[in-house]
């Protein structure tokens, strides 16, 4: 049995074979909106993400990482874990607001899928300002289809969702980035994902 401890931002974290046994709480108070997207996350009971385990191999222990949108963070808590130099957010939690945080690398697992059109266009300025080298962003490629709702779905769950094929997310993603391919090794039945580098620029001062 391998217990390794990480305290970050006041809370002490717990990881017990390759489990994360304690993650950031959602914040009370929350709008239906926020709830509608909080409510997606999904906290794998302590595992680290798909996304996450196909491309941790390719991350460097020098490089910057900021996961963005990292719902409950745990993700973010299984990097520091391996040495990562990682920072992270979530508005509806207790990581805090997401904001333009320069890093060599970032992560965004499974939250364009969850917000309406403008939140998600900010996001993406966000990312693409934050982006020094590359990022890698994946989202969900089909699911509960409940409803129909402007630009997606409100599910059975009473969640928000936009589903992505993994040429609309290439598409999506190539309004911020200079170049973007699809990631092979993620992309599948439920997902699609992307690999993103030469950012525009969006937080330049002119």
């Amino acid at each position: 049995m391998t217990t390794k401890w990480i305290t970050k931002r006041g809370h002490k974290f717990q990881i017990k074979n390759g489990l994360s046994k304690n993650n950031f709480k959602l914040k009370p108070n929350l709008t239906e909106m926020q709830k509608q997207s909080a409510n997606t996350s999904i906290t794998r009971q302590g595992r680290k993400s798909m996304p996450l385990r196909k491309i941790e191999n390719s991350l460097g222990k020098n490089e910057t990482i900021y996961d963005y949108g990292a719902g409950r963070g745990v993700d973010y808590i299984h990097l520091l874990a391996t040495g990562h130099k990682a920072t992270a957010c979530d508005p509806n939690t207790e990581l805090g607001k997401c904001k333009i945080h320069k890093s060599d690398v970032v992560i965004s697992n499974y939250v364009l899928n969850t917000v309406r059109p403008g939140i998600r266009d900010k996001i993406m300025k966000d990312i693409a300002s934050s982006t020094k080298n590359r990022a890698y962003i994946t989202v969900r490629r089909t699911g509960d289809k409940g409803t129909p709702s402007p630009d997606g779905y409100i599910t059975s769950r009473n969640t928000f969702q936009k589903y992505f094929t993994p040429e609309e997310l290439k598409n999506y993603t190539k309004h911020y980035f200079g170049k973007c391919k699809i990631n092979k090794a993620i992309t599948n039945g439920d997902s699609s994902s992307v690999i993103c580098s030469d950012p525009k620029c969006f937080n330049c001062k002119h």
